[in-house]
């Protein structure tokens, strides 16, 4: 679910770059938003996929099963490195703009350690980088620097530009 909530917020995260507009900035926003995709699906194809086949093929599961070697593997790592690339060249744009260098660093290590596999990985690992990216998000989601701020609109009522006939009734 994260890793679809977060997709949209991605452009507004290029404005924290140094060059908002340059081309690592593109590049990198665009690897984000697809690696991002492609983990939230890979997270469905977890819960609905996998579940099903514990139960009915647990062979395909097992480490040197159907779904851990060939086309299925070379999948998952492509999926997670997509992910881990966009990030990280997402934090690499965002060094020396407008964002805090220790939440870009969360950034860049979150990252890199939640995309990390998680069967040679210990899964407190991959924890520590999932909260880290997510503080980071946070972090730049609370900042109001490049919002206007909390200003609003004014609270008076302003009278429409309305004909002179409309306004004023004749007597």
């Amino acid at each position: 679910l994260g890793a679809l909530l977060v997709i949209p917020a991605i452009p507004a995260l290029t404005l924290f770059a140094r060059r908002p507009d340059g081309v690592l900035t593109f590049w990198a926003a665009a690897l984000a938003m697809t690696g991002s995709a492609l983990f939230a699906a890979h997270g469905v194809i977890a819960l609905a996929v996998f579940p099903t086949l514990a139960d009915n093929a647990r062979e395909l599961l097992e480490p040197l099963g159907g779904m851990n070697r060939g086309i299925m593997l070379a999948t998952y790592i492509a999926v997670g490195a997509v992910n881990m690339i966009g990030w990280i060249l997402l934090g690499v744009s965002l060094w020396g703009g407008q964002a805090p260098r220790w939440a870009t660093a969360f950034l860049l290590a979150g990252a890199v350690l939640f995309n990390l596999p998680p069967g040679p990985v210990r899964l407190f690992v991959l924890a520590i980088g999932g909260l880290l990216w997510s503080a980071a998000l946070l972090r730049f989601a609370a900042d109001d620097s490049l919002s206007g701020g909390t200003e609003t609109a004014p609270m008076r009522r302003i009278r429409p530009l309305t004909p002179d006939s409309v306004d004023r009734p004749e007597r």
